[in-house]
């Protein structure tokens, strides 16, 4: 097994708060195609934030924080599966709204579920068939994966926690990649690099974490520390930012806090780009890694995008939805925006 490039947090940029002023330069984002996307036939209950990756929309449908089922469409609009499934020996099968993820060659996906056995959980890699049929379970114990993504070569690329014991000061490795028949190949970032909380967790004030590849990179976002770590696809760690907080233009102009990340996504050329929200100048920003910062679109794409979600990239687009209620449709709209950044 070849282990990855580890870092340490003393090689890191010193984390500091800075507010983001937009560039002079002059934007241009063209606006490529909206699909409206309708699972009506799934029912009409709550569903979690949808999420786009290999040219695929996933639907999670919940019950409580639960999610019971994913409805996953083609960029067409098309349904193409409906993920609802138990694994074998496991008393009781959780799905994961965040843990599944199309192979390239589209035939299938792999997903973490949690199999309960009384006070025992175990996450293991699920192999589905492009219907959603469970066809071969990869145990990954101690390991818990939590976010999973594929990257073009078909290696499977997940992050969790490195048992049922979380240990700050581990060195455990929190991100796990493996070969698409769920064969260990690597590890990076040992548990100890993130502090008190878990990697992989929300951050009520930085946001959400996210794990995503495209093209021959696969970054991952932890939000609690603002870390944002780039890989190859051979397993090599590219680079590594501490992102400074961008602070959230307020009404109330003695109030101070940051605006928090709610997506990000990889363009397949290596740009980065987040959707930043909790204030007036929310919206889609771009990755500067000179700094590094968050650098917002030009004043009028800005505008023109500043009530969109980013769900994903598909290709050297940004995948957006319009922000409110869902209901059973969803308006999907494709951009192309004009890097200013060199990946």
């Amino acid at each position: 097994m070849r282990s990855m490039v580890l870092i340490s947090m003393s090689s890191l940029p010193f984390l500091f708060s800075v507010p983001v002023l937009p560039s002079d330069d002059a934007g241009l984002v063209t606006e490529m195609a909206t699909v409206r996307f309708d699972w009506s036939a799934a029912g009409s209950g709550r569903t979690a934030m949808p999420r786009f990756s290999r040219g695929m929309l996933a639907i999670s449908h919940l019950e409580g924080n639960t999610t019971t089922s994913i409805s996953l469409f083609s960029r067409d609009g098309q349904a193409a599966a409906r993920i609802q499934f138990e694994i074998p020996d496991a008393q009781r099968t959780i799905l994961s709204s965040g843990g599944i993820a199309p192979l390239p060659d589209g035939s299938g996906y792999v997903a973490v579920a949690v199999a309960v056995n009384g006070s025992r959980r175990a996450r293991p890699l699920c192999f589905l068939d492009a219907k959603g049929k469970l066809l071969k379970v990869v145990p990954t114990d101690p390991f818990l994966p939590v976010l999973i993504t594929v990257a073009a070569d078909g290696t499977i690329w997940a992050v969790g926690a490195t048992n049922s014991d979380d240990v700050p000061e581990s060195d455990d490795p929190v991100l796990r990649r493996f070969s698409g028949a769920g064969e260990l190949l690597g590890t990076a970032l040992p548990r100890r690099l993130f502090g008190q909380e878990p990697p992989q967790s929300h951050s009520p004030e930085s946001g959400v974490a996210v794990l995503t590849s495209t093209g021959s990179r696969v970054v991952f976002y932890s939000p609690h520390t603002r870390q944002l770590f780039e890989f190859g696809l051979d397993g090599a760690m590219i680079a590594a930012h501490v992102l400074p907080l961008v602070l959230a233009d307020l009404p109330d102009k003695t109030a101070s806090k940051p605006l928090t990340l709610t997506g990000l996504a990889l363009m397949e050329q290596g740009n980065i780009y987040a959707d930043l929200s909790g204030g007036r100048n929310r919206g889609l920003h771009e990755l500067d890694r000179a700094g590094p910062r968050w650098v917002p679109l030009h004043h009028e794409d800005q505008e023109r995008f500043r009530d969109y979600s980013l769900l994903g990239s598909d290709g050297n687009q940004l995948v957006l939805c319009p922000i409110g209620p869902r209901g059973v449709t969803l308006d999907v709209t494709w951009i192309r925006p004009t890097p200013r950044f060199a990946p």
